[in-house]
């Protein structure tokens, strides 16, 4: 995982920090890429211009967010990404912080269980991280899906996550889930309409 150097960024908020407490992540939670890409992504136009006030606002709401769910505190972090994703939708709706808060917000959901959530809150997001070449959103949806059992409809996002990403991709599920990601991406690559993860099992 990419992290923060103290001359990456130069924020009010220490990023350093920040990235230290992710680097603490484990497993295949998607909010292990965070910070570490799509944040870097946004993070890294900022260093010469301040926050405004309402972005610093969203921006230390994630960041509470981001710290809880390295807790595995997922409603704490639930209510975190609220606020930060009310506030971007208030006075910073189609920006950059906008968008960077709704990938991290449909991440936050998609750990916490709330699946159909995840996936509305990460489409917000999802052309905005694929034109910075991160995985965030679609991983989102992808693992959404997933564990809704909707295997067929998780296929193009696994596959969009594996052009980005390559067999990392099979670090990001837990193993029951590994040989059905195989096959999505097999059955999208063989030009099949049904893959196995779709299938009734």
């Amino acid at each position: 995982m990419l992290l923060f150097a103290d001359n990456t960024v130069k924020l009010h908020c220490d990023l350093v920090e920040v990235g230290k407490l992710w680097s603490t992540c484990s497993g295949g939670d998607t909010e292990e890429l965070f910070l570490g890409a799509v944040g870097l992504a946004y993070m890294a136009k900022k260093k010469t211009t301040p926050m405004s006030p309402h972005e610093r606002q969203a921006y230390e709401h994630a960041c509470r967010g981001i710290r809880f769910g390295t807790e595995a505190k997922y409603g704490e972090a639930i209510d975190a990404w609220r606020l930060a994703s009310d506030v971007a939708d208030a006075h910073l709706a189609f920006t950059d912080m906008y968008y960077w808060v709704k990938s991290g917000y449909g991440a936050a959901l998609c750990d916490a269980g709330q699946y159909r959530e995840s996936i509305a809150v990460s489409l917000l997001a999802r052309e905005w991280t694929l034109e910075r070449r991160q995985p965030l959103s679609s991983l989102s949806i992808a693992r959404s899906y997933l564990a809704l059992g909707e295997g067929e409809a998780a296929a193009p996002y696994l596959r969009e996550v594996h052009g980005l990403i390559g067999d990392t991709i099979f670090e990001q599920f837990d193993e029951d889930l590994e040989a059905d990601v195989h096959a999505a991406i097999a059955g999208l690559e063989n030009g099949g309409t049904q893959p196995t993860a779709g299938r009734p099992k």
